[in-house]
């Protein structure tokens, strides 16, 4: 278990349904999901676990290992800095695309 503590790091992505922290030496994520008149935090939660459960059953290898779950809160391994225009690979189109075939395939998508 890992003390969710030491996860203090700035917020590395703000959305509207959460914020992303990552701990100091890169190993943890910790997702805080935000409660809102138009959803549940509890189905938020529900849904990305189960997601994240049935890609792993797939065998798709780019996704977190979930470390543990609170009332509102998902603490998973890191897997690298958000893509930006100064880090973004040479391949980085065809990354999206298999990603985004994966997920078609596998009939999953956002909301």
């Amino acid at each position: 278990m890992v003390d969710i503590k030491t996860i203090k790091n700035s917020i590395q992505v703000k959305s509207v349904t959460s914020n992303v922290f990552v701990d100091d030496n890169k190993k943890y994520v910790m997702k805080i999901l935000k409660e809102s008149r138009l959803w549940k935090v509890s189905d938020l939660l529900y849904r990305e676990l189960n997601a994240i459960k049935y890609l792993k059953e797939s065998n798709i290898i780019w996704v977190p290992e979930i470390i543990d779950t609170l009332e509102n809160k998902i603490v998973m391994s890191y897997c690298g800095e958000p893509i930006s225009h100064n880090n973004a690979p040479k391949d980085y189109k065809e990354q999206i695309e298999t990603i985004i075939n994966t997920l078609w395939e596998l009939n999953l998508q956002h909301n």
